[in-house]
């Protein structure tokens, strides 16, 4: 029995064997020159794959309008207009007459010249490299390549812990969602669209796993989403203790369900206000449809942890962003950052103290690390259009107005 810890991006506990989702572009793309003579050809290939790929996603938009949320059509009309770039066919165009190459050939160079781009400009922009990715896949699909599927049949037949390097909302709609139990990945974001598609699936979802190292296809594992924790080859005692909580969590959600849309108030019919606490993001999916009097506490450390640098002003206004349009009218409390010795991001380092595991907390961190804690309240000060924010740090509460 081994367990693994990454970052959480939704909760839920979920009992399973493991499947790879695998993207093989590299591995089954067609490279191969072409002679001066077969350029005109296969320039015309490739444009009639654009125009299959633009219709298609034409009517992924479509269905995703009668089926599913807003954001999902977001998602895709980026991709649409992606594939509505001229500078795009132009280049690919380009790359075909100037180096002789295949269409595919072609498709796949740019693109990774985007993907490598947007990359290194990190932060926010790095989540943009999966909607290159999921485009590129598009027209290679028009072009028959076949990109992106599961290694092993049993996938494609039964329920699944679906394991992948990364997702792409393109591979997502391509599993179904009745054989999904989790997704566990290597690469991933609290706000990359992937994540934000996953999310609807109502699964466990934990990224940060190095999946390729520790995980291979028939592998029995649990999935925490809570906790962000994978519990590969569990004994007895450790799958007896996740059954049960699995069951006392079915017995409360079915009980709250129950409950939904009553107010909460005391036997003397006294009004409680009820306010709820989020750890990741993902959490906010959780609360859409309950009745709340809003977020008590919304923690930020998840924005800091498993990052190679500190979180841009940019970054953190993206993902509060998102956070606090999904409840506009209620008041939200947000904790800045609580910097502790236990969960302490790799590349922050704390002065000497004469007590190394209290951390920094409160008025002290902030003038420690004034930096910091200025990019991050103006980027909460940039969110707050409804006014309903608050902030949070040690014992003490500031109306942000």
């Amino acid at each position: 029995m081994k367990t693994l810890k990454g970052i959480s991006a939704s909760s839920g506990i979920c009992e399973g064997i493991v499947c790879f989702y695998l993207d093989e572009t590299e591995g089954t793309l067609p490279h191969y020159y072409i002679n001066p003579e077969q350029v005109p050809n296969e320039i015309n290939r490739f444009k009639e794959a654009m125009k299959i790929a633009k219709k298609t996603m034409e009517h992924m938009i479509r269905v995703a309008e009668k089926q599913m949320d807003k954001k999902a059509i977001e998602i895709f009309s980026t991709h649409l207009s992606i594939l509505n770039d001229r500078d795009l066919l132009s280049k690919i165009s380009g790359l075909i007459r100037k180096r002789g190459i295949n269409a595919e050939h072609a498709v796949n160079d740019l693109f990774q010249e985007y993907i490598r781009t947007y990359k290194n400009k990190g932060d926010h922009f790095e989540e943009l490299t999966h909607d290159f990715v999921d485009t590129r896949n598009r027209i290679l699909g028009a072009l028959n390549v076949e990109a992106t599927r599961f290694k092993c049949p049993i996938g494609d037949m039964e329920p699944v812990i679906v394991a992948a390097k990364t997702l792409t909302p393109s591979m997502l709609l391509n599993i179904p969602q009745k054989n999904v139990l989790a997704f566990v990945t290597e690469e991933g974001g609290f706000t990359s669209h992937s994540t934000i598609l996953a999310r609807s699936y109502g699964v466990p979802i934990v990224f940060g796993i190095d999946v390729e190292s520790y995980l291979e296809c028939g592998t029995h594992v649990i999935v925490d989403g809570s906790s962000g924790t994978i519990v590969v080859s569990p004994d007895r005692k450790t799958k007896n203790y996740y059954r049960r909580k699995m069951r006392s969590l079915k017995k409360k959600k079915t009980f709250c369900q129950s409950k939904n849309g009553f107010t909460t108030r005391t036997g003397n019919s006294r009004r409680i206000k009820l306010k709820l606490n989020i750890s990741t993001p993902g959490e906010i999916n959780i609360v859409k449809g309950l009745p709340h009097d809003g977020i008590g506490l919304l923690r930020t450390e998840f924005l800091f942890a498993q990052r190679e640098t500190f979180p841009s002003e940019e970054a953190q206004y993206n993902l509060y962003s998102r956070i606090l349009h999904e409840i506009p009218e209620k008041p939200v409390t947000v904790r800045l950052l609580d910097i502790s010795s236990d969960k302490l991001p790799p590349y922050f380092t704390l002065p000497e103290q004469a007590n190394p595991d209290m951390g920094l907390r409160g008025a002290i961190a902030v003038e420690t690390f004034p930096d910091i804690y200025l990019a991050q309240v103006k980027a909460l000060l940039r969110v707050n259009a409804n006014s309903n924010l608050q902030l949070l740090y040690r014992w003490f509460l500031i109306q942000a107005i």
